[in-house]
């Protein structure tokens, strides 16, 4: 069936959507594994039936069909060349909840960070706690049969499922239970349960005898026992091939103890690690974690780790091992003081130097826990931070051994490495023998291809001969399907393709995984397959820190690894455009596959130049936040940046573009016209014609220049004595503009404060710009302009180490960011050192006693505070924390918001206001309108104080102004006194 009459049937019968264009498919052809295959089509269900629909339509096209849930798979398991229904966006819902009872029914689609979400104020939570939480569906843990750290306490997901219900391949319905609950045609029940008869010492003898077992399919549990068969359970772990699962009973645990004690364990040697881990086992913890020396030294490279180190870790271990427990407050104690003795009596204890440095480092803050624990969880997305050409690889990374081996397998595995010129950094599930380890490959080439096979074919020998499994917890997928045979021997993998014909005939359900699989090292359903090239573009960013053509640029976007971790719903503020939208094609991940499917051929001629090219990158709002949150440091506002740059020399750049870009050079014009815009805001058909001829959404008022605007000779009529030091106010375009009142408040404080002020400006009468307008419309070259100019006229201070404050987050941090890139060198370097938001520099003056603010402050005040996206990515929120604090008895309440949705011109866009609305009013708009009308609202970017005056009717305030109402009292004083 052609694809347009597929296109056309699914529209007409589906409540939700089916995209068969090639940029759709595209963003589908990839896991977080290392293989692509183009689909034929997608399909976005909105109900059961739509999943009825789409296996129906897959049957009578002869096309293959996948479920998808987050498309985080590891081995490839979410990857094919049919259909792949995509769970994720509608099928969500929790269908039933039984508290009492501890069950929940659920669709697969829902997130499980988002499920236990729900179940928290009901004191319950689905257990299986996966690295992948954040974005991680029921359904494809399920699929996966998922472990989770603390699997040693709660089980694996098998052991916490009762019932799936859904479509066979045929399209009859099935309901699997508990109990012998079991629906389904009678001839499939009794034929499965044959072969469990007759396979059972077969299935004793060689399925392995660990509890992290998810490869090939789960005969165990067709075996006669004294309980009646669950076929629910043969589901589990199946990688989608032998039915579809629309709803889900699940088992629920009460939520454990908040008094958590985590013990972090370290040792002198990995093996030393190794060898302890099974007698920290027998005291009984939640879950025993590795963390590597390997692991340490990348995590301190990422911002979002580096602090979280600081606190934890001692001296230069070459091993820890995180060992929470997590029962009563009086076990917890009991258990803490045995760990330390169990060290102790290993010969472990910190000063003892040598092979004896080691000991326990106790963590009971609940905070500082939690970030280990995420530091922990990003361990994959840790190691494929490298920016090198070879990336740490997925495919013998999922063994699981007894413990007692441990020690022994990973030295072992270890040499293999060594003697392939590789290396590997371990971390993961010291508890149960299940250590996650990736040698470093460059898959580009082809004998760094035949030594991965090389290396699974050893390591998967050594497996077996420990009586391990080879697939722990991630499945198996296309990565190690093929390896089944050699694990349980042919008489079993002749029952895996048994059990498949009896559930799909017709190899419709997710061919070529568990059974029948390709060749893992088959390069034509690789990422890069032979012949991969990529376009080697003329770049205005310096992309140097990467590898590959366009001076890096290619490197830079192959750092992701489709992890997902930018489809979190909560949390940081990653991703905002998806978070409103659900959509695959407006998440980091979908943009950054995007871009390489574009540059590397894959999505036609001139693809960087087409409106599917626009639209992928119309809803990224440049908020920095994947850069600090990603942890393969994807930094999609510097691509986005750059791809509009490319487009505009080729196409042109439209009028608003180019209007909103100018505007630090008309401002002075602005000031002249203001009355020209104010009347375009009261005016409804001044506002729609302005819509129809810039696309200036009629809904939103437009900023107004203010004839008052800051000049910089206010500066030195209102400086300081100089006794706490000298700085200079680097006012940015908005601010002195538009909002006056910000740096005059800036300079009263800094002047109270005992500090000299200098202007930031340069020869001639055109202040000094950042570049950021022009940035934000891909015009680098006079964005570079902007820059040398500011860049030379700020030298001599910071030569004469005088620190540079600004006000504007999205201006001053452009001087720490895009300066480095748009004018690498030194001097950029430096600039960046010295450049200061106004409230880190009154944390810093604070913490060094130079910074004297009046006895009293704002006692009996709260402030609700907001974070501009940029102050977040720039990890700048710690000093407004600070700086705050400073303010004696003011109540500092956090909103915990991710984007406001106006990000500079984005929410100006006819095209981008709704979506710009949406955001503000997932979080922040319905936290200001909740705010006590005495409270004070504060937020520091320009753009998030408009879009609290227009959504929520409030006026937000900037930093440098509470400050300046903190510190009144002090010039009435000193008039006073005068």
């Amino acid at each position: 069936m052609p694809d347009g009459t597929r296109s056309r049937i699914l529209a007409r019968e589906l409540e939700g959507e089916a995209h068969f264009g090639l940029f759709d498919r595209g963003r589908y052809a990839t896991d977080a594994s290392i293989y692509q295959i183009m689909p034929a089509g997608v399909v976005i269900p909105k109900s059961a039936d739509d999943v009825a629909i789409a296996l129906e339509m897959a049957r009578e096209s002869g096309l293959p069909l996948t479920m998808r849930g987050g498309g985080t798979s590891q081995c490839g398991q979410t990857v094919n060349s049919g259909l792949i229904v995509d769970c994720a966006r509608h099928l969500n819902r929790i269908l039933e909840l039984d508290v009492e009872g501890r069950r929940a029914i659920v669709e697969p689609g829902i997130v499980l960070d988002e499920l236990n979400r729900q179940l928290k104020p009901h004191g319950l939570w689905f257990p299986v706690d996966i690295s992948t939480a954040s974005r991680a569906t029921i359904g494809g843990m399920v699929g996966n049969n998922s472990c989770g750290a603390r699997s040693m306490r709660y089980g694996t997901t098998r052991d916490n499922v009762h019932r799936i219900v859904g479509l066979l391949a045929d399209g009859t319905p099935f309901d699997f239970g508990a109990g012998g609950g079991n629906r389904v045609p009678a001839d499939l029940l009794e034929r499965l349960l044959a072969i469990g008869a007759r396979e059972a010492e077969e299935i004793a003898l060689r399925f392995p005898k660990v509890r992290r077992r998810v490869g090939g399919y789960n005969l165990d549990a067709l075996v006669p026992g004294a309980a009646p068969p669950n076929l629910a359970h043969i589901l589990i772990g199946s990688e989608g091939t032998l039915g579809i699962s629309t709803a889900i009973e699940i088992a629920l645990s009460p939520l454990p103890s908040k008094d958590k004690i985590l013990g972090v364990c370290h040792f002198p040697t990995f093996r030393a690690a190794m060898e302890a881990a099974q007698h920290l086992v027998a005291l009984g913890p939640t879950s025993v974690e590795l963390v590597d020396a390997t692991m340490i030294s990348l995590a301190r490279s990422i911002p979002l780790y580096a602090r979280t180190l600081e606190e934890f870790v001692r001296g230069a271990p070459a091993a820890l091992l995180l060992v929470e427990f997590a029962d009563s407050a009086e076990e917890n104690e009991r258990n803490i003081s045995a760990l330390h003795d169990t060290m102790s009596d290993l010969g472990y204890g910190f000063g003892r130097g040598g092979a004896h440095e080691g000991g326990v480092v106790e963590v009971r803050d609940a905070r500082l826990a939690g970030d280990i624990g995420e530091l922990r969880k990003g361990g994959l997305n840790i190691m494929m931070s490298m920016k090198d050409a070879g990336k740490p690889v997925s495919f013998v990374e999922d063994c699981a051994v007894p413990l007692e081996h441990l020690a022994d397998y990973t030295d072992r595995l270890t040499e293999v490495f060594t003697r392939h010129g590789t290396t590997g950094t371990w971390y993961a599930h010291a508890s149960e023998g299940c250590l996650h380890v990736r040698p470093v490959l460059n898959l580009k080439l082809d004998k760094d291809v035949a030594t991965m096979r090389a290396i699974a074919e050893e390591a998967f020998d050594m497996v077996r001969d420990y009586k391990g499994s080879h697939s722990g917890e991630h499945g198996d997928g296309i990565v190690r399907s093929e390896f089944h045979e050699k694990m349980f021997g042919p008489r079993l993998v002749r029952a895996f393709e048994e059990v498949k014909g009896l559930f799909d005939a017709e190899n419709r359900l997710n061919p070529g995984k568990i059974v029948n699989p390709p060749k893992m090292d088959d390069r034509s359903l690789m990422r890069y397959p032979r012949g991969y090239d990529f376009a080697d573009l003329e770049t205005g960013h310096d992309w140097s820190a990467w590898t590959g053509a366009g001076g890096g640029f290619q490197g830079a976007i192959e750092m992701c690894n489709n992890n997902g971790a930018c489809r979190k719903l909560s949390g940081g503020s990653m991703c905002p455009s998806y978070r409103v939208t659900r959509n695959e094609r407006d998440v980091t991940r979908g943009r950054a596959n995007t871009l390489r499917l574009a540059l590397s051929g894959r999505l036609g001629k001139d693809a960087l130049f087409s409106d599917e090219m626009e639209e992928t990158l119309r809803l990224c709002v440049g908020c920095k936040a994947c850069k600090r949150e990603c942890p393969t440091g994807i930094d999609m506002a510097r691509m986005k940046t750059e791809v509009l740059a490319q487009r505009g020399r080729k196409l042109g750049f439209g009028a608003r573009a180019r209007l909103i870009a100018a505007m630090p050079r008309y401002a002075r014009l602005g000031v002249a016209l203001r009355w020209a815009v104010a009347l375009r805001n009261r005016v409804p058909l001044l506002a729609l014609l302005g819509e129809k001829a810039l696309g200036f959404a009629r809904q939103r008022s437009l900023p107004l220049f203010r004839g008052d605007f800051f000049r910089d000779a206010e500066v030195a009529r209102g400086s300081g004595s100089g006794a706490a030091g000298t700085v200079v106010l680097f006012t940015d375009t908005f601010n002195r503009w538009m909002e006056p009142r910000i740096p005059r408040a800036a300079l009263r404080v800094l002047a109270r404060a005992g500090y000299k002020v200098e202007p930031a400006q340069a020869p001639g009468t055109r202040p000094l710009c950042c570049g950021r307008t022009y940035l934000a419309a891909g015009m680098i070259d006079q964005a570079r302009a902007e820059a040398q100019r500011t860049l030379e006229a700020l030298m001599p201070h910071v030569r004469a180490g005088r620190p540079i404050v600004g006000l504007e987050p999205s201006c001053l941090l452009t001087l720490r960011d895009e300066f480095l890139t748009l004018l690498p060198g030194e001097d950029a370097k430096a600039l960046a050192r010295n450049a200061l938001l106004f409230e880190e520099f009154v944390a810093r003056e604070l913490g060094e006693g130079r910074f004297k603010l009046p006895a009293g402050g704002m006692a009996g005040e709260t402030v609700h505070v907001h974070g501009h996206c940029h102050q977040k990515a720039a990890g700048a929120m710690g000093d407004m924390d600070r700086a705050l604090a400073a303010l004696e008895g003011l109540e500092v309440r956090h909103i915990e918001s991710a984007c406001c949705g106006m990000a500079g011109a984005f929410g100006y866009g006819a095209e981008t206001y709704d979506v710009s609305q949406k955001m503000g009013e997932l979080s922040l708009l319905p936290a200001v309108r909740a705010a006590a009308p005495a409270h004070h609202v504060l937020a520091n970017g320009t753009s998030c104080r408009h879009q609290i005056a227009d959504g929520a009717a409030r006026d937000a305030l900037h930093i440098a102004e509470l400050f300046d109402r903190a510190t009144r009292g002090q010039d009435d004083d000193e008039q006073r006194r005068a």
